[in-house]
């Protein structure tokens, strides 16, 4: 968390241990997040407010809002991957094609009113010259996205869209 006071953490989904967990940074106790039993892969936002994660059954992408103590749901699509921007109005993330086996987009939710918007369509990419395995996405320090690509070789790409 921005104040340094505790640690938020989950597991990896399916792992052994369930939900997301807050360790105290002062005392060494951890604690289940509140209703956070079926959730994993947190990401805090910069100023702490909000912690993004997703539901084990469905990967929903849900928000759990520090102050009011509660869950809400923010996407019902497959997502994965969520990264705050750096000013914490935004959280991007994969939208996945669940019949296609690849993320078909990247989107961000403006956290002020829920618009969602498409940041990349992925679809228009060829498959074949991303390579076998496409799925990690993040941000730079800009807010530009950046995605992994596999092609079993070891190269680093910049790509301006």
């Amino acid at each position: 968390m921005p104040d340094n006071k505790s640690i938020v953490f989950g597991p990896w989904k399916g792992g052994d241990s369930r939900g997301i967990k807050v360790l105290d940074a002062n005392t060494n106790r951890v604690s289940p997040l509140l209703g956070a039993t079926e959730m994993w892969s947190p990401r805090v936002s910069p100023e702490g407010r909000y912690i993004a994660a997703l539901s084990q059954q469905d990967d929903k992408m849900m928000l759990f809002d520090t102050k009011t103590k509660k869950w809400e749901e923010l996407s019902a699509n497959y997502s994965g991957y969520p990264n705050w921007s750096r000013d914490g109005k935004f959280l991007y993330f994969q939208d996945w094609d669940r019949g296609g086996g690849y993320p078909s987009r990247v989107v961000r939710i403006r956290i002020g009113d829920r618009k969602l918007e498409t940041v990349v369509d992925l679809k228009s990419l060829d498959r074949l010259s991303i390579g076998t395995f496409m799925s990690w996405s993040g941000l730079a320090p800009d807010d530009s996205v950046l995605l992994s690509r596999n092609n079993s070789t070891q190269e680093i790409y910049s790509v301006k869209w």
